[in-house]
């Protein structure tokens, strides 16, 4: 009969081991977690402060870097001539160099309306 205590009293030391390598475990989890959330918590700060510091400075820096003629440039650029008005009369010749490999091009391009040039000139 004392072996049968004997397991018992066994048994109950490997389920109270058991437990505390279970908690052992969750405390080593949990300490993994805080030191992994206090990591992230720092980059998310340092990345904001970076953020809030760089952004400012470089709008800053790119309205410095602008020169006056590059502005007055833009500001004048047209390329569609859609704000000056035609001073003088189109050209009656169309650019053929350049449409000659776009027979309807050079229709809509000729310099008489209905009429269109069924080829480059030669």
């Amino acid at each position: 009969m004392g072996l049968a205590a004997r397991s018992a009293t066994a048994a109950r030391m490997l389920h109270r081991l058991a437990a505390a390598i279970s908690a052992e475990l969750t405390a080593i989890e949990s300490a993994e977690r805080r030191a992994d959330d206090s990591r992230r918590l720092r980059y998310a700060v340092a990345i904001g402060f970076v953020s809030a510091v760089a952004v400012p400075i470089g709008l800053i820096f790119a309205f410095l870097s602008t020169s006056t003629a590059q502005v007055t440039r833009l500001l004048r650029a047209d390329p569609l001539g859609l704000t000056r008005p035609r001073t003088s009369a189109p050209d009656p010749r169309p650019p053929t160099k350049e449409l000659s490999k776009f027979p309807a091009l050079l229709c809509i391009a000729s310099a008489t309306p209905g009429r269109c040039m069924p080829g480059p000139p030669s």
